[in-house]
């Protein structure tokens, strides 16, 4: 099941919704093929779906939206910086080892840190930008 269907079936399985499929036809205004495959998890149409949601009563779209984005938005991040770098996209890893290279660069022009041997020898490479 889709994560959207199994919320909304989730906050409609509350006691002060409990909407019947019937119910929510008649309040969508759409088929009863699609609310059927929505309610089931299947991929469904954006704009109908959205149609859906907004038919809702207002109390429950927040419930929903709220839910979603809060497994979404406000996800803690993942605490290990090897499972971001490997679900980065090419362009942001680009950017971050960009932001090494500067960060190395500052930190060895600074002489805060004098690398020894073949560390050097890329330093100095990497400070002649």
């Amino acid at each position: 099941m889709s994560r959207e269907a199994s919320i909304f079936n989730e906050i409609n399985s509350l006691p002060q919704f409990g909407f019947s499929q019937a119910d929510i036809v008649r309040s969508s205004g759409l088929q009863k093929s699609f609310v059927s495959r929505f309610l089931s998890g299947r991929d469904v149409y954006l704009k109908n779906f959205l149609q859906l949601i907004n038919s809702m009563p207002e109390d429950f779209q927040q419930l929903y939206w709220r839910q979603i984005l809060s497994d979404k938005v406000f996800q803690e991040p993942p605490k290990d910086w090897r499972a971001l770098i490997q679900s980065a996209s090419i362009k942001d890893i680009a950017e971050i080892l960009e932001a090494i290279s500067d960060w190395w660069g500052d930190l060895v022009k600074s002489g805060k840190f004098k690398p020894k041997d073949k560390a050097q020898e890329l330093s100095k490479k990497l400070c002649l930008k």
